[in-house]
């Protein structure tokens, strides 16, 4: 077995314990940090191992590590000056900060056809295995290859790495919601930058009740009204423009109760974003679209974060509301006999129904599975997932919240 180290991928902890493993270490194994798929020959049968992660996390871990190496860099280079001088550093020996550890994973893995498989992605003899989930997908490998289950990962060390992938994502959300800002500043030729610079931002910041500038972006990213505010309190110009809003809605007033109150407007003809499908229970935010009244999102909805901030207005879910809503399920599992009954009684504990199912097999005695249940609001959708993973042979469920249009 060769195992190719991806820098900032815990490498080192998957090298150390296939080294204290004596099976694997009597057909031989060899720890590669330098080399890459390209130095492997081609007539090599046995097992190569990798670990990959997700490129925005390995990316900001990277950017974290030199500034705690380096106390000074993090003070010289915002993380988005640090992504945009990633590719140089990455490939000018010359450079200061040159160094390998900033090339993207695929350095060290060839883009090739991957199968994808319970723990990761194989290729022939290439195995990958993921970072996020690296015990399981650790073990499943192991077993693979007729090897017996190994506690790779000590509890706290395990601790670690989920509070890593946690704090990514929030690291993630934080830049996305401030680059929303910043999109909406440059409408109004204004620039964060500069205001982070003046300091403008801070007194913003305060104005708002936030400590720090952090704390404010996260806010808005929790819905429109926040951003909204902010906008309106920076451009004086924004205050003084008549809102056109009312003048829409009064256009699309309809008989059918809605599920959905808009701002203290009753009857407005509403339609639910097939984006997103959003349930009672999630934040949402309406669009006032051309023609077809109020198109309902969720609030971190992709689509609406990139739409017209102008056309967005404040919305909430009815406190009574009897309505049904359907929400699609995708499952990767094992196929075997009465899966199919097993998934309708998981539902039917739930009391939810389904309206329509397809599956397919997939191969490696794998199937996929499209289910389309009726549900009242987003906990009783929790509920049913939470029934189906426990199925024997579920290898991965998860919502499908964002089709295409």
């Amino acid at each position: 077995m060769i195992f190719i180290h991806i820098p900032k991928t815990a490498g080192w902890t998957i090298a150390r314990h296939l080294r204290d493993d004596e099976k694997i270490m009597d057909n031989g194994f060899g720890f590669a940090h330098e080399i890459t798929m390209r130095d492997i020959p081609e007539n090599y049968e046995d097992i190569v191992l990798s670990v990959v992660r997700c490129p925005f996390d390995r990316v900001w871990s990277m950017y974290n590590f030199y500034g705690n190496t380096r106390k000074a860099f993090l003070d010289i280079y915002t993380f988005e000056e640090f992504v945009s001088n990633i590719e140089e550093w990455s490939t000018n020996e010359d450079h200061e900060y040159y160094m390998i550890e900033y090339k993207p994973c695929y350095y060290w893995i060839e883009p090739k056809t991957f199968k994808e498989t319970e723990y990761g992605w194989v290729n022939k003899n290439l195995h990958l295995l993921r970072f996020e989930n690296l015990q399981e997908s650790y073990n499943t490998f192991r077993k693979s290859i007729g090897l017996e289950p190994f506690r790779l990962l000590k509890r706290n060390v395990k601790v670690a790495i989920d509070k890593i992938v946690k704090l990514d994502k929030e690291n993630r959300n934080l830049i996305q919601r401030k680059e929303l800002l910043e999109k909406e500043l440059l409408k109004h030729n204004y620039s964060l930058p500069k205001m982070i610079k003046s300091g403008k931002i801070q007194e913003i910041t305060r104005h708002f009740g936030h400590r720090k500038p952090e704390q404010l972006y996260l806010a808005i990213g929790n819905g429109t009204s926040t951003l909204n505010k902010v906008i309106k309190h920076i451009v004086p110009e924004v205050q003084k423009t008549p809102n056109p809003i009312s003048t829409f809605i009064n256009r699309f007033r309809s008989k059918t109760t809605s599920p959905v109150l808009i701002s203290g407007h009753e009857g407005v003809m509403t339609t639910f974003a097939q984006c997103c499908n959003p349930l009672p229970g999630e934040n949402i935010t309406g669009f006032i679209t051309r023609g077809k009244g109020v198109s309902i999102h969720r609030s971190t909805c992709p689509q609406l974060l990139n739409s017209d901030l102008e056309r967005r207005i404040e919305v909430a879910w009815h406190t009574e509301t009897s309505s049904v809503h359907t929400s699609e399920i995708e499952i990767l599992c094992s196929d075997h006999v009465g899966l199919l009954a097993e998934l309708g009684a998981a539902c039917k504990i739930q009391n939810i129904n389904i309206s329509r199912l397809e599956a397919k097999n997939v191969g490696d005695n794998k199937a996929k599975i499209s289910l389309e249940v009726s549900v009242s609001d987003v906990s009783q959708l929790d509920k049913v997932m939470k029934s189906i993973q426990k199925i024997p042979g579920i290898i991965r469920l998860r919502r499908v919240q964002e089709k295409p249009v």
